[in-house]
């Protein structure tokens, strides 16, 4: 367990569909793919190089 504001060792348990490691259910996976698709349509757009765009698209799943 990296991030997060719990400390200590983890059991680690499943996490259900639409459940988030926090324990708030305000997951939309849909939102975030539109996210991922706008962003990676304006990184084409500009014609970044490939490996600009996989940074890019890392650099959107930290956030």
């Amino acid at each position: 367990y990296v991030c997060g504001s719990k400390s200590g060792a983890m059991l680690e348990k499943p996490i259900r569909m639409g459940e988030t490691p926090n324990g708030q259910n305000n997951l939309d996976i849909e939102a975030e793919l539109r996210l991922v698709k706008k962003e990676l349509k304006e990184l084409q757009a500009r014609g970044v190089e490939k490996t600009e765009e996989t940074a890019a698209m890392k650099e959107l799943g930290l956030k």
